[in-house]
């Protein structure tokens, strides 16, 4: 029967690399050192030769390093920063959908919030108005 070829622990992976990573966020080296030790597990179920400790330590720091700087030093990466927004909040609670705003509105709602917006209060009476059609009425006519 043949040997089974387990990877090391991740612990020993840990240990073995934590001095050139000591200075990097735990959870982050604990993430990056299993995902390392997965990998070598199935590269060991395909029969590929088991890599010593030091080798899988030296993965570890790549990888951390690599997040770093994704082109591997030669700037070839272009980081995307486009803008973007995450858009489950805008869909689940406010039913606005995805669609951005046209400018007539940013600027109507950036006009109602500098000051205070009587919606509800009869600015005559002091007292509270009707609510309904009314209020959505203004509200319309502020946001264009």
């Amino acid at each position: 029967m043949a040997a089974i070829n387990r990877p090391p622990s991740v612990e020993r992976v840990l240990v073995a690399s934590r001095a050139r990573v000591s200075d990097r966020d735990a959870d982050a080296v604990l993430a990056v050192t299993r995902d390392v030790v997965d990998a070598e597990r199935g590269s060991l179920e395909r029969g590929d030769a088991a890599r010593s400790i030091e080798a899988l330590a030296d993965a570890v720091v790549a990888t951390l390093e690599g997040f770093d700087d994704p082109s591997g030093g030669d700037g070839s990466v272009a980081w995307d920063r486009s803008r973007v927004i995450n858009a489950t909040g805008v869909l689940v609670h406010t039913n606005l959908g995805r669609a951005t705003w046209p400018r007539a509105a940013i600027d109507a709602a950036r006009r109602a919030t500098e000051g205070p917006l009587l919606l509800e209060l009869d600015a005559a009476t002091g007292r509270r108005g009707r609510t309904g059609p009314p209020t959505s009425a203004r509200c319309s006519s502020h946001a264009g």
